[in-house]
């Protein structure tokens, strides 16, 4: 089998499991109509091609992996790579986005069913998805974040930036602030650059599981080539940093991690209609464990000991769920 895709929209209780072939697109913007997953990176971009439907018990017979990796650090290392970061926005002036993997445990009665469908009832605004993929093993995520969502030639980007707790809610600071006008001032620069009419919403704060973020809604109204405009959008500030191209270069530096699948792309296309979110909120599950992707964004003001608070809190929106099953 070379693995399968399913997913579930925002507001929408229908589940679509799709089968049939993985193959790489050499561009984002070659992928054809079906499911794309991408690589944060994206070096490697996955299409499924022709699909075919699958019914949702078929996740229960799934067998999933035994060992998981060795990819985590500890509080000590990650607050060294803050400074780093830090060290980094002082002579850019700029912004970067760091992650790391946390391990978690999974439910050991629970097949991939459950688990799937724990999490799509616990995230109804998400976009919530299991996949398959051929060398890069078995991924869950909920994304509250999308890239390109509409139909051509009317399409939403987010620009989504900053993070509390709900449940230990601060008042919004400058650090918040400024990394959010970052992600929306890029987006509306390519915007212009692409020579593409939109409109901004004012800024407000939104709520996915237990977060609150800092937000923006584009509306574009005249885009004729939306795979040429996710490829230009993605790695946006939200999860690279700024300056863009030099915040990667940090980033492959300071983590010890590849990101894979992690902030990447993920989502669906189906003539014309675009459903393509930021992949966050995700991690690889293997047989009793998942390891979890999460990360942060990091200025000059940034609080090291808040920051690593911040990647504790955000796992919770996985962990909190298989911690009630």
């Amino acid at each position: 089998m070379d693995g399968f895709f399913y997913y579930r929209l925002p507001n929408n209780n229908a589940i679509t499991g799709l089968q049939c072939e993985w193959v790489n697109a050499s561009t984002l913007e070659s992928s054809v109509d079906g499911v794309i997953v991408t690589s944060f990176k994206k070096d490697v971009i996955y299409n499924l091609t022709r699909p075919q439907n699958l019914e949702l018990d078929f996740l229960t017979e799934f067998k999933i992996e035994e060992l998981s990796s060795n990819i985590h650090i500890s509080k000590a290392e990650y607050l060294d790579q803050v400074a780093e970061c830090k060290a980094f926005c002082k002579i850019q002036n700029g912004k970067i986005v760091l992650s790391r993997v946390k391990k978690g445990a999974l439910p050991k009665s629970s097949n991939l069913k459950i688990i799937y469908k724990a999490v799509c009832d616990a995230y109804p605004k998400a976009f919530v998805y299991v996949c398959n993929v051929p060398g890069e093993g078995l991924w869950i995520g909920a994304s509250p974040e999308k890239l390109l969502e509409g139909k051509t030639p009317k399409l939403n980007i987010d620009a989504l930036a900053g993070s509390r707790n709900v449940h230990d809610r601060f008042e919004w600071t400058e650090k918040e602030f400024q990394e959010q006008s970052m992600v929306a001032s890029n987006i509306s620069e390519k915007l212009e650059k692409l020579q593409l009419k939109f409109e901004k919403t004012e800024l407000k704060t939104v709520t996915a599981g237990s977060i609150e973020h800092l937000f923006n809604s584009f509306t574009v109204f005249n885009c004729q080539d939306p795979l040429a405009l996710a490829n230009e959008l993605h790695p946006t500030p939200a999860v690279s940093g700024l300056p863009v191209d030099a915040a990667l270069d940090a980033i492959s530096k300071i983590e010890k991690h590849n990101r894979n699948l992690y902030a990447g792309i993920v989502g669906v296309k189906n003539k014309g209609q675009m459903n393509l979110y930021v992949n966050l909120r995700c991690g690889q599950i293997f047989k009793d464990s998942i390891d979890l992707y999460v990360g942060g964004g990091i200025t000059v003001d940034s609080d090291p000991l808040l920051e690593w608070k911040e990647t504790e809190f955000k796992s919770q929106t996985l962990l909190s769920v298989f911690e009630k099953m």
